[in-house]
């Protein structure tokens, strides 16, 4: 593993720059660490607490995740790419009503965003718990055409 940049000499844009560099690699320790230097920094830096939050989820503490996400979110309402994101979390945790207007505010910021068309055209279900939507497609095809049908 490769040591992160010395952080003292680097401006945040640059910490910034590197740490998605280590995080797109699959280097997470280092790049938490160069996040957790910008917001030490900064500490209402959006895109370091949303990323700290991708990392959360991408380890498996997705409640922290959601956490750090809305938090980034509290800084930034209208970044796509923070809403796309917790709208991905919500739904890993089950929660598919929540995320489906998060998918929106995504599309609405970014229009051609493919993960967040991708997502929203998964007919993610409107005031429907994510549960009955997994039972129906459990029962078989049939019943799942017949869900689809009552959604359309």
């Amino acid at each position: 593993m490769s040591q992160p940049p010395q952080p003292t000499a680097l401006s945040a844009q640059q910490l910034f720059d590197n740490a998605q560099r280590l995080h797109a690699a699959g280097e997470l320790r280092q790049a938490e660490h160069l996040y957790r230097e910008i917001l030490r920094r900064d500490p209402s830096h959006a895109a370091a607490v949303g990323a700290l939050g991708v990392i959360a989820c991408q380890t498996g503490n997705l409640e922290a995740g959601v956490k750090l996400l809305r938090e980034a979110l509290a800084h930034a309402p209208g970044d796509a790419d923070l809403n796309n994101n917790l709208g991905m979390a919500l739904m890993s945790m089950g929660d598919a009503v929540a995320a489906r207007p998060l998918f929106e505010l995504a599309l609405t910021a970014r229009p051609r965003f493919p993960e967040a068309h991708f997502k929203w055209r998964q007919r993610v279900p409107r005031g429907r718990p994510a549960c009955s939507r997994r039972k129906a497609l459990s029962r078989g095809a049939a019943s799942a055409r017949r869900l689809c049908r009552r959604r359309q």
